[in-house]
């Protein structure tokens, strides 16, 4: 299923012109790929046939991947973001140019601190 909607989402981006959309596509196919491995290992666990406090810490370990996961990768769209999209097609004075990245560091540990 995962390979399917992988083939979908590179035929949608192939045929966009804008390279927005093609990053994004490239942030979910990337969550997807990931989402995909704990998946499977979480399912592996679920079906074998462990005592209850291994269960308990298998659950703990994969929601806290889970969320690691999420969140190396918003932090890798929020910096694509700010550097492509802000930066580079913006005409904007040089001191926004310089405010940029700040405030790309101060969006970047506000999203991790939550």
């Amino acid at each position: 299923m995962i390979i399917f909607i992988n083939k979908i989402f590179i035929k949608i981006s192939s045929k966009t012109d804008t390279e927005l959309d093609n990053i994004l596509f490239e942030f979910i196919i990337k969550f997807l790929d990931i989402i995909k491995y704990i998946i499977s290992i979480y399912l592996f666990f679920y079906i074998a046939i462990l005592p209850s406090y291994i269960e308990k810490i298998i659950d703990k370990i994969t929601s806290v991947l889970v969320i690691i996961v999420f969140l190396i990768l918003s932090t890798q769209l929020i910096n694509i973001l700010f550097k492509k999209e802000l930066i580079l097609k913006s005409k904007m004075k040089a001191v926004s140019r310089t405010l940029l990245p700040f405030v790309n560091k101060v969006v970047i540990v506000f999203l991790w601190v939550v």
